[in-house]
C-alpha cells in the first residue's frame, strides 16, 4: 500500500502521539501515517501543535532546519519562522 494511514488527533495537547506517528515509517522508509488534523482548546498546547507543524514541513530542507533551530535558540521569533515560510505556515 502506497498511502498514509490519516490520523485525527482530538485532545491533542502539545501532541506527543501526533509526533509519535509523524516519525512512523513503512520499511520502504516512507511516512505511514499523515496528520489530517489535530484539536486542542489549550492555547498554549495549540501554538505548539502549528509550531511542529511546520517543523514537519520545514525538515526536509537543511536551510529551513536552520531557521527552525534560531527559533528554537530565540535568534528569531516564532512570527518571523512563520513569516519566512508562509506557504508552509498556512497549511501547518
Amino acid at each position: 500500500m502506497n498511502k498514509e494511514i490519516l490520523v485525527i488527533d482530538l485532545f491533542a495537547g502539545p501532541s506527543g502521539l501526533g509526533e509519535g506517528f509523524s516519525a512512523c515509517r513503512t520499511t520502504e522508509g516512507k511516512l505511514a501515517f499523515k496528520i489530517g488534523i489535530s484539536v486542542e482548546k489549550d492555547p498554549a498546547a495549540h501554538k505548539t501543535l502549528t509550531t511542529r507543524a511546520l517543523f514537519r514541513k520545514l525538515v526536509l530542507s537543511k536551510q529551513s532546519r536552520q531557521d527552525y533551530y534560531k527559533y528554537v535558540m530565540g535568534i528569531i521569533t516564532r512570527e518571523d519562522l512563520f513569516r519566512k515560510y508562509p506557504k508552509e505556515a498556512f497549511l501547518a
